[in-house]
């Protein structure tokens, strides 16, 4: 939070830049597992983010300027995987749908307050602008392995993004020029990959 007071011209900011990075690995590998039971193997990760970034000046005999700049960066990476390995589920024997399932999961919830004001007896002028910058990278594989069972083999991906940003300005000018205006950006790359790769 930032803010500015003056007698003739005043100006004041604010930036706020975070930079967030998660990596969640589940896997089996280079192993023999004998399963008498379903298998599961999940990455999971749940992502809550809460900002509030403000600016304010006041200017009582001149101009007044304010900007708000938040920037929140995210990268990702959720892997599941059996690689190497051998599965033998004894169980698909005695009680069919004894299953293999492989998941990777992400959930992204995102709230952003983002404003400024300015207060100019000749003139004011503000901004608020708010990015939000994700990369996330999914992946559920077996590779290289061997699965024995009866039962069903999944694989399963998903990737949840919930942003919400409420980015505000406003000026009050008692001279003749005023400006006020804002803006919230997403920027979103997402890749999801999942596959069976020389396994049988």
């Amino acid at each position: 939070t930032g803010g500015n007071e003056g007698a003739h011209s005043a100006v004041g900011a604010t930036l706020d830049g975070d930079i967030a990075i998660n990596e969640i690995n589940a896997y089996i590998k280079d192993s023999d597992v004998n399963a008498s039971k379903n298998l599961d193997v999940k990455a999971q990760s749940d992502v809550d983010v809460i900002t509030v970034d403000a600016a304010g000046t006041a200017a009582f005999n001149d101009s007044a300027f304010s900007g708000t700049l938040a920037v929140f960066a995210l990268e990702n990476t959720e892997n599941a995987f059996i690689e190497n390995s051998n599965i033998n589920q004894t169980a698909a024997r005695i009680n069919k749908g004894a299953d293999t399932s492989v998941s990777a999961i992400t959930s992204f919830d995102d709230l952003a307050i983002v404003g400024t004001v300015a207060y100019g007896s000749k003139s004011s002028g503000d901004a608020s602008i708010r990015v939000d910058g994700i990369a996330d990278n999914v992946n559920s594989y077996i590779k290289n392995s061997s699965i024995d069972t009866t039962g069903d083999v999944n694989l399963y991906n998903k990737s949840e993004f919930d942003a919400l940003t409420v980015s505000a300005a406003g000026m009050i000018s008692q001279g003749n020029v005023g400006a006020s205006g804002s803006v919230s950006i997403l920027i979103d790359n997402a890749t999801q990959n999942n596959y069976i790769e020389n396994s049988e």
